[in-house]
């Protein structure tokens, strides 16, 4: 048996001999072809890769990016007053919060918008509830709905925050070689209902006086771009530049 197994494999003509000569010579060919089709799957990723980056890698770290600038409003829901406080740098280890909702913008913009009601419950003290429409338009963060709650002088509030818009890419434009690599692309707010009420002709704008605008554009919660007020309107394309480096872990945006 062993001897018609050899004679079998090793023979030098014969059907056998030349299946394996196909085998051989095929086997090479199919390794090459999963090892490119492998790179071609990692879309560059790995060591078979050019090492460039493309536009599709850098929609992805810008789209990462510009989400992250997520502009929004605080929101203290519960029992607020004029003389309640935070802890800070104060002499008694704590700093003043004026919550009055007759000055204070968050809540006069929240109003505004219908996300609260707001009633008396006590001298300098005031009730803000949120409406269904307030609780629905509530941005929720890692740690829910609400990150903290305040309970000192009197007060006794929950703190949250209503989103009002956050960039958006729109297009890559063109990549340009170097060290870094500079990517020019196109971008644009993409505002809440509530930002979009924050437009020229927006309903909770209207109702606000300069002074209320100016502070509103200041009291913006932002991580680097801050949203203007009043918000553009749509399709109000931006023109920007962004600079890669490549690391071991992949492309990152430097500035």
């Amino acid at each position: 048996m062993r001897s018609r197994i050899r004679k079998a494999l090793f023979a030098g003509n014969g059907m056998n001999s030349k299946r394996m000569r196909i085998r051989t010579e095929r086997f090479p060919r199919l390794v090459w072809a999963k090892l490119v089709l492998s790179c071609l799957l990692v879309g560059g990723l790995l060591s078979c890769s050019s090492g460039k980056l493309d536009s599709e890698t850098a929609a992805i770290k810008l789209n990462a990016y510009l989400s992250a600038n997520e502009n929004l409003m605080w929101a203290h829901v519960g029992r607020v007053g004029s003389h309640c406080s935070n802890y800070g740098p104060g002499s008694d280890g704590r700093i003043a919060l004026n919550l009055n909702p007759a000055t204070d913008i968050n809540a006069i913009m929240a109003a505004a918008a219908g996300y609260v009601t707001i009633n008396p419950d006590g001298k300098d003290f005031w009730r803000v509830t949120l409406t269904d429409k307030g609780r629905s338009a509530l941005s929720v963060q890692q740690e829910g709905p609400f990150v903290a709650r305040n309970t000192l002088n009197g007060c006794d509030f929950q703190i949250g925050a209503f989103a009002l818009a956050k960039p958006a890419l729109v297009k890559i434009t063109r990549i340009t070689a170097g060290d870094p690599v500079q990517v020019e692309y196109q971008w644009e707010w993409a505002p809440t209902a509530l930002g979009a009420s924050l437009r020229q002709d927006g309903s909770v704008y209207a109702v606000l006086t300069p002074q209320q605008r100016d502070q509103l554009q200041q009291e913006i919660v932002r991580f680097k771009m801050r949203l203007p007020i009043p918000v553009p309107p749509a399709a109000d394309t931006q023109h920007s530049t962004a600079s890669f480096k490549k690391y071991d872990d992949g492309w990152r945006i430097v500035r």
